[in-house]
C-alpha cells in the first residue's frame, strides 16, 4: 500500500492517564479503502487509539497526521462511532432522533436540519434493518439494536475515515453479518474504517490488517501474519484463553517488538 497516501498517519504517539501509561510509542498509518482492526486484552490502548485519531484525546507525545488531501477541512472527514455504553440511552429521544444528531457535524446546532437530512437518516437506518424503529423511543432497543442505530448515525455524515469502537460487541448474528457487508461496502467505496474489536474472527473476517495491540503495537499484518500463537501470547499474556482457528497455527509468525 505504500504506493498510495495514507489517509491518516499516527507518529510516535504517547498517551498516559494520570501514572498510567495508555499507549506508548504507537505509530500506525491508514489507507484509503482500507480496514484496520485493533485487536488486544482490555486496557490495551485500543480505545484510547481510536479516541486519539478521532481528535478526542490529545496525546502526550507525537501526532496524529489527517492528510489533507480530504479537504480543506479534512478533521471533519473523521468519525467516531463510540462504545454503545457511551451513549445516555435513557434520553427522550426516537431512534431517528438519535440519527439525526449524528449530523451535527456538518451542521450548525443553532439552525435547524435541512429537510435532507430526515431523508439521511432513514435512508440510513434502512442500510442497517432499523428503519421499521425510526419513532421507537431509545431506550426500548435490545443491546444489538442500539449498537445499529450508533452506526445508522455515524452513516448520516458524509466521511472519509470510520473509527469504529467495539461494533461487534453484543449483537446478534443477523446483527454481525449486516455489519460485516457495512464495512466492506464502505471500503468499496474507498473509505478507511479502523475498528476496536475483541472479537478475533470478526476481525479475520473483515480486516486487510490487524494491528495487535497492547500499550504498544505488538504486531501489524494481515491477519494470518498476526492472528498466530506467538503474537496472541506477546499481546495476551496467556494464549490458553483465546480460541483461534487452527489454521492460524500454521501460520507466518510477524511479530514487532
Amino acid at each position: 500500500m505504500s504506493h498510495q497516501e495514507p489517509t491518516i498517519t499516527v507518529e510516535d504517539v504517547v498517551v498516559a492517564y494520570g501514572d498510567r501509561l495508555a499507549l506508548d510509542g504507537v505509530s500506525l498509518s491508514l489507507y484509503p479503502g482500507e480496514v484496520v482492526s485493533l485487536v488486544g486484552p482490555n486496557g490495551a490502548g485500543k480505545s484510547t487509539l481510536l479516541k486519539t485519531i478521532a481528535g478526542h484525546v490529545k496525546p502526550d507525545r507525537g501526532r496524529v497526521i489527517v492528510s489533507p488531501s480530504l479537504g480543506p477541512n479534512p478533521r471533519r472527514e473523521v468519525v467516531y462511532v463510540p462504545q454503545r455504553d457511551r451513549i445516555d440511552w435513557t434520553l427522550p429521544a426516537s431512534v431517528r432522533d438519535l440519527v439525526l444528531m449524528g449530523a451535527y457535524g456538518t451542521s450548525s446546532r443553532w439552525r435547524p436540519l435541512p429537510r435532507g437530512y430526515t431523508k439521511a437518516a432513514m435512508d440510513a437506518l434502512e442500510v442497517v434493518g432499523m428503519s421499521h424503529h425510526a419513532e421507537t423511543q431509545i431506550g426500548r432497543l435490545s443491546g444489538g439494536q442500539q449498537q445499529r442505530v450508533i452506526l445508522a448515525r455515524a452513516l448520516i455524515r458524509p466521511a472519509s475515515v470510520y473509527l469504529l469502537d467495539e461494533p461487534f460487541t453484543g449483537v446478534d448474528a443477523p446483527t454481525e453479518a449486516i455489519f460485516e457487508e457495512l464495512i466492506a461496502d464502505l471500503q468499496r467505496q474507498g473509505k478507511t474504517v479502523a475498528m476496536a474489536t475483541h472479537n478475533l474472527e470478526c476481525a479475520r473476517a473483515t480486516s486487510d490488517r490487524i494491528c495487535m495491540v497492547n500499550r504498544r503495537i505488538v504486531a501489524l499484518g494481515t491477519p494470518d501474519e498476526t492472528l498466530v500463537p506467538l503474537n496472541i501470547a506477546v499481546a495476551y499474556g496467556d494464549i490458553s484463553q483465546l480460541h483461534i482457528h487452527g489454521e492460524a497455527a500454521h501460520s507466518h509468525e510477524h511479530v514487532h517488538g
